[in-house]
């Protein structure tokens, strides 16, 4: 069973991904993109993110937006 889980929606629909381990999307316009990123920790059973802006196709800029661990509410 997956750990990680992403849903991105479009004009065609949406799409779903798993992960086990690590899940990395982007989000992009012409200005830049937004990059988040999950880290899942078998062994403590924790999940880091890291939210992020990026350059898309030469444009934008590299800035750490947000970071931490997610609590496990279990």
């Amino acid at each position: 069973m997956s750990a990680l889980y992403g849903t991105i929606e479009g004009a065609k629909g949406k799409a779903t991904r798993c992960g086990h381990r690590e899940l990395i999307t982007h989000s992009a316009c012409w200005n830049g993109a937004v990059r988040v990123e999950l880290q899942h920790d078998k062994e403590t059973n924790s999940t880091s993110y890291l939210v992020q802006l990026v350059p898309w196709h030469g444009t934008g800029e590299n800035k750490v937006l947000a970071e931490g661990v997610m609590e496990n509410q279990k």
